[in-house]
């Protein structure tokens, strides 16, 4: 079982150097480089503090269904569990590692009967609640990006209310304790990313980029969804990947858009590595 692990996490990881090696062979790295070098370093201590609310906020999103299994937590409690599982989740992929360590975490404290089976059901509810959010907003901002077709319009709509009577059916079927609290779930998983939408203007903005705002925030938020597929570290080298494809497709900069996706991925590998004192202290 450990070599079957140990050779998963090799593929992942060789898979995610490959994917970045690829990208950066489509581009002129010396242009990336620079675009990061000379990007304003003020904007983006800024572009990390909306990245850092949208954690405090996934927190307080865990803490709402934890409740309603009667498993709370103080808000230092829930924070250092958010903190702490942002640091293992670098290290597995799709956040499995952080669902894990969640999970691991949690089940001496669970008050149910069955607490992986309990505490499964919660994880799988935030991280849905929190992808209906994404395909919401990417849809949204896929409505100016593709504005030459007017049939989106009314599509976008549709798909939105279609999806959203999913959700109610679905939580109403499985997790009938959270129906209370959905639209306060989807509320904040709606602030969560656009927090992090303004978190990647903010770096775009650092690197000079002032146009193609829809297009920019479509191809992020694409590139967060694919980052949850469990096929390279953190979701390092997919994002990347999504950003180049992206530029292609909206005849954007390649080079600004792939460079803004590797800021990305640095803040949230740092503001993660500070989750290693969480961790520490969780076991002791």
């Amino acid at each position: 079982m450990k070599i079957k692990n140990i050779g998963k996490g090799m593929l992942r990881t060789g898979l995610t150097a490959g994917l970045l090696l690829w990208v950066a062979f489509q581009l002129d790295m010396d242009h990336v480089i620079s675009a990061v070098r000379g990007a304003d370093h003020l904007l983006l201590f800024f572009a990390v503090i909306p990245y850092v609310i949208s954690r405090l906020l996934g927190a307080y999103r865990l803490g709402i269904i934890l409740r309603q299994d009667d498993l709370s937590l103080s808000l230092k409690e829930n924070i250092s569990l958010q903190w702490a599982s942002m640091f293992y989740g670098m290290f597995l992929p799709g956040g499995l590692g952080a669902d894990a360590y969640k999970l691991i975490r949690l089940r001496p404290l669970y008050p149910g009967k069955n607490p992986a089976a309990g505490l499964a059901k919660d994880l799988l509810a935030d991280r849905l609640v929190g992808l209906a959010a994404l395909i919401s907003l990417a849809m949204a901002a896929g409505m100016p990006a593709f504005r030459q077709f007017p049939w989106v319009y009314g599509a976008v709509p549709a798909a939105l209310i279609l999806m959203l009577t999913a959700i109610y059916y679905a939580a109403k079927r499985w997790i009938p304790r959270l129906l209370g609290s959905l639209p306060l779930l989807l509320i904040l998983s709606l602030a969560i990313q656009l927090c992090q939408v303004v978190s990647i203007l903010l770096i775009l903005a650092a690197l000079g980029v002032h146009s193609d705002y829809f297009a920019h925030s479509l191809i992020f938020l694409l590139s967060s969804i694919a980052a949850m597929l469990p096929f390279s570290v953190g979701g390092v080298g997919i994002r990347e990947l999504v950003f180049l494809q992206g530029a292609a497709f909206f005849a954007i900069s390649p080079h600004e858009s792939v460079a803004a996706g590797f800021t990305f991925d640095f803040i949230v590998t740092m503001v993660a590595l500070t989750g290693s004192v969480a961790a520490m202290r969780s076991s002791e």
